[in-house]
């Protein structure tokens, strides 16, 4: 210590070897430098600071300042002014969604079920065959000797044919070892003249000996009444005599009906000479 007369003076010398855990953190704000308005930015995780303008490897050492840590990290920035560092993001960083809260949401919030649609139509409904099948008589006349009853289903099918009409067609006809309630189906299937009218709604209404109408039309839709071989009771069975199968012309007699008949008379009428010439019932098949 040196005493000056009037003057006191105190000169203290730091100790240089303190360790430097001893000192106290040197408060930056205190010594900040104001921001430098040619200054560029760099963003930081722990907030942004300011570099001087003339900071360099020739203009000493760089002046940091803080300016402000609280601003958002992806704040708007102007790109002419300042540098951004990226940023990294992973899965790690975001925040996890709980899957369970959407399995607690009150049923009654949910949005209404969207209409998925008419309900499916059953396939098999088109598969269920014709609405009614037609039948008509054919407008030409024939003596026994068809051929048998497959010579009278090809006759049925080249009038049908010849009317221009789609389908199979077959004829009503029976022998004795081979009757139509053999051939034909015992279904719920309606029969009807080719003009829509009704004869009967299935096969046991054809065979209960009443039709709703006599067979009277033809495969062009026009009237047609006479007999027509048949060789077929009421009841869809064979008539004992039926000129040798229907192959003989010359063989004795059969069975005919008449077509202007909707009683039992429509199929079981007269037994008439092979030689006869007839008309055929012919039926969709």
């Amino acid at each position: 210590m040196t005493t000056v007369p009037g003057l006191t003076l105190t000169v203290v010398f730091a100790c240089t070897a303190c360790s430097s855990s001893h000192r106290e953190p040197p408060d930056e704000t205190a010594h900040a430098t104001p921001p430098d308005p040619d200054a560029s930015i760099v963003l930081f995780d722990s907030g942004i600071r300011q570099t001087t303008g003339d900071s360099g490897p020739d203009s000493g050492p760089s002046h940091f300042a803080t300016l402000d840590a609280g601003l958002p990290r992806d704040a708007a920035i102007d790109p002419g002014r300042f540098r951004r560092q990226p940023t990294r993001m992973d899965a790690a960083t975001l925040p996890s969604v709980d899957a369970s809260v959407d399995d607690h949401r009150d049923a009654g919030n949910d949005p209404p079920a969207i209409d998925a649609g008419p309900p499916d139509v059953d396939a098999s409904a088109n598969d269920a065959g014709p609405k009614a099948r037609r039948v008509f008589v054919t407008s030409s006349f024939y003596d026994a000797a068809l051929g048998g009853i497959e010579g009278a289903d090809l006759l049925c099918t080249q009038h049908a044919a010849a009317a221009g009409l789609t389908g199979a067609f077959r004829a009503w006809l029976s022998t004795a070892a081979d009757p139509v309630a053999n051939r034909f189906p015992h279904d719920d299937v309606a029969y009807e003249l080719l003009d829509g009218t009704s004869v009967a709604s299935s096969w046991d209404d054809l065979v209960d000996t009443t039709l709703a109408s006599a067979i009277a039309v033809d495969e062009f839709v026009e009237p047609a009444t006479g007999d027509v071989w048949t060789g077929t009771l009421a009841d869809g069975s064979g008539y004992p005599t039926d000129c040798d199968g229907f192959t003989n012309s010359s063989a004795g007699n059969a069975l005919c009906g008449s077509s202007g008949a909707a009683s039992r008379l429509w199929t079981e009428n007269l037994v008439p000479t092979c030689s006869t010439r007839l008309r055929l019932y012919c039926f969709e098949r």
